[in-house]
């Protein structure tokens, strides 16, 4: 999913979190660091944000693309505020996945530094994508992000607190029959 379809799916999910909770009090005005919306629009005016969803988590096999005998279910919580999906170290030393790549990031708390990021391979409900993923520190709780979501061609069901497919923006060129 390009950037635009990222926004216009986090545009949805903003729209329904207000129309949610408009009469409940539970809404906030924020520039926060980890909403998809500002990662991919930084310079966009604040919106205001839903801060009664709960988080929740799904189970996911995650394995290494290159032997698929080596796999694993996580339970991962879904973190659309995150770019990539980050898994323990540990657990991904396991199953074999070797680190391609090292990152900067930024981390909850402010801070700077690089992360190594690998390739694995994820299955959710009959759907399979190659994906990145972060190699988090031994123990961290594992975090589905949205890139991987986006991947599995998955969105998230802010009330019903569920993925649930979503269609895949495609760009509309003219064919030589509808140029006139």
């Amino acid at each position: 999913m390009s950037w635009s379809g990222s926004l216009a799916h986090c545009l949805r999910l903003e729209l329904l979190g207000l129309a949610r909770n408009q009469e409940r009090g539970n809404l906030r005005c924020s520039r926060s660091r980890h909403c998809l919306l500002h990662l991919f629009a930084p310079f966009s005016p604040p919106l205001l944000h839903d801060t009664s969803v709960e988080r929740f988590s799904v189970k996911i096999t995650v394995g290494n693309p290159l032997d698929p005998a080596k796999s694993a279910t996580v339970e991962c919580l879904v973190d659309t505020g995150a770019r990539y999906t980050q898994l323990p170290s540990d657990l991904l030393d396991s199953l074999g996945i070797t680190h391609c790549d090292e990152r900067p990031a930024i981390y909850a708390n402010g801070r700077r530094g690089l992360c190594r990021v690998g390739r694995a391979e994820f299955n959710y409900d009959g759907r399979q994508t190659p994906a990145l993923v972060v190699f988090g520190e031994d123990g961290a709780p594992a975090l589905l992000g949205a890139m991987t979501l986006e991947g599995l061609g998955l969105g998230v069901d802010p009330i019903g607190m569920r993925p649930i497919p979503v269609e895949i923006p495609m760009a509309d060129f003219p064919t030589p029959t509808t140029i006139q």
